[in-house]
């Protein structure tokens, strides 16, 4: 058995060495010997091990779960459950075989792209629409009536959606649109968990947090990560996931749109959600250092305590590399005339108003690079292998995990460090290099049109001001608050800055 798999993963080759003949027997139809099966892994996480194993010219997927914890044995039920339930659909990977006991599914190997490795600015609406009509059609599998519940009363108790002063703002609608359905949902809207095969059909994959819900609860955690992803097309992108949903049969368009906008509205930090208060805020600070500041914008806030990554994170962001990195040599190896993919080199680094709005954020866009994998693909690795031609394909590897930090913020970029990123700027993604928040594009255009070169900048959280940075004759000073301070004295904190720039001026 050729089992490509690091030293920390015996467990694994424990695992398919000890039913690795019944694998190969279900995968090939025939009586085959476990060292005629070739496994690759191809994630791993604390509930379960993914892998592609194939004997001859025949390839399926593996899905090992670990009994050793109560979530890997959940896990199972709730993925076998959801695959029996679509084996016919067309919207999951075929069911194979699965053991009850041993914890292992067996399922039809897809071939295509991961959506998360598909998204950019200029299809996420497109690709949303798409994904809004498999929502409704994974939900119409299960759908049943249940006992009207609203809607407000709902998202009041599942502690999961926006929060109250949010949901209060939208009283009287929630409290109108009545949840008359349940239907099982796939509870995961990691754009990861879904692949597209190359006739553009989506198939979902990761069953393990499936759980019956409210119709139209998927629509709602994915319109939530997809805004997460492309803030600037907030309203597009929940308008194309609502019109494929709705276009599918689920109907009630306008109410699952303005639903949906009310679901994704804490995710956004920005001047719509409160301006007056920032006003308040330019005028506390202006009265206390006695500048005449005019430019006060907003930003999104992240919480930049760190933590040590979970191995499992590190492992598997070392595979994506690995893959990444074989598809750009396979690029080169096949090119002709110049045709390999390789990323095109985009705008330099930030100028200092740019980096005045990424100081008072701490780096809020940084964490969906998690999921992501910091958004490296072959392009990537393409371009540094045209920056450092000294480089092998593992050495692209080592470069790359040589410099994840120690500690990454909790919940974003394994190479968000307290200090920022951990890459230098010209071996980042395209996406990390070229990418402007909404906050940013508004201090630039703000900037250009009026001829400010100073700005107060607040950072938000769910419309409470949490952090102030000064950009003033081309030096950025910040205050910051603890998110267990009192987190509405902003005018106080504000005239905390105007000190500290007072005695740094």
């Amino acid at each position: 058995m050729n089992v490509h798999i690091s030293q920390e993963q015996n467990a694994v080759v424990a695992v398919v060495s000890k039913f690795g003949a019944g694998i190969a027997k279900q995968i090939s139809g025939l009586e085959t010997k476990p060292s005629e099966l070739n496994v690759r892994i191809l994630k791993t996480s604390e509930s379960a091990i993914v892998l592609a194993a194939s004997t001859g010219h025949t390839h399926q997927l593996v899905k090992i779960y670990l009994t050793e914890n109560k979530a890997g044995v959940t896990g199972f039920d709730r993925e076998t459950g959801a695959l029996i339930v679509a084996r016919e659909s067309g919207l999951t990977p075929h069911l194979l075989s699965y053991s009850l006991a041993r914890k292992i599914l067996i399922m039809e190997f897809i071939q295509g792209q991961s959506l998360a490795e598909m998204l950019t600015a200029g299809n996420c609406q497109a690709l949303c629409f798409k994904l809004g009509r498999w929502l409704a059609r994974f939900g119409k599998l299960t759908k049943a009536p249940v006992q009207p519940q609203s809607w407000h009363d709902y998202l009041i108790q599942c502690g999961t959606g926006p929060d109250s002063e949010v949901i209060n703002q939208s009283r009287a609608f929630l409290q109108d649109f009545l949840i008359e359905d349940y239907a099982l949902a796939k509870n995961d809207s990691a754009p990861g968990n879904w692949v597209v095969t190359p006739q553009g059909e989506f198939k979902g994959i990761d069953f393990e947090f499936a759980a019956h819900k409210p119709y139209g609860w998927d629509l709602l955690l994915t319109a939530r990560s997809m805004v997460r992803l492309f803030p600037q097309f907030a309203n597009e992108l929940c308008e194309a996931l609502c019109k494929g949903f709705c276009q599918s049969g689920a109907g009630r368009y306008d109410q699952f749109l303005a639903l949906s906008k009310i679901f994704v509205a804490h995710t956004l930090s920005g001047p719509e959600r409160n301006p007056t208060r920032l006003d308040t805020v330019l005028r506390a600070f202006n009265e206390a250092s006695g500048r005449q500041l005019s430019l006060v914008v907003n930003a999104p806030y992240l919480d930049d305590c760190t933590e040590r990554p979970d191995a499992s994170l590190v492992q598997q962001f070392e595979h994506h590399l690995a893959s990444v990195a074989d598809q750009a040599w396979d690029d080169v190896d096949k090119e002709t005339g110049g045709s390999a993919a390789r990323s095109e080199e985009p705008a330099s680094e930030p100028n200092t108003l740019h980096q005045a709005i990424c100081t008072s954020c701490k780096g809020w866009c940084c964490s969906s690079g998690r999921e992501k994998h910091a958004y490296i693909d072959r392009a990537t690795i393409g371009r540094l292998r045209t920056q450092r031609p000294d480089l092998n394909k593992n050495d692209a590897v080592s470069y790359y995990l040589e410099r994840l930090p120690d500690q990454s913020v909790t919940g974003s970029c394994l190479f968000h460090g307290k200090n920022g990123c951990g890459l230098p700027f010209e071996t980042r993604s395209d996406r990390c290099r070229s990418f402007s928040c909404n906050s940013a594009k508004q201090l630039l255009q703000r900037s250009a049109r009026h001829g400010f070169a100073d700005a107060l900048i607040i950072a938000t959280e769910n419309g409470q001001q949490m952090r102030a940075t000064l950009l003033e004759n081309g030096k950025i000073t910040t205050a910051t608050t603890t998110p267990s301070s009192p987190a509405r004295r902003a005018p106080a904190r504000a005239a905390t800055l105007a000190e500290k720039g007072s005695s740094n001026g």
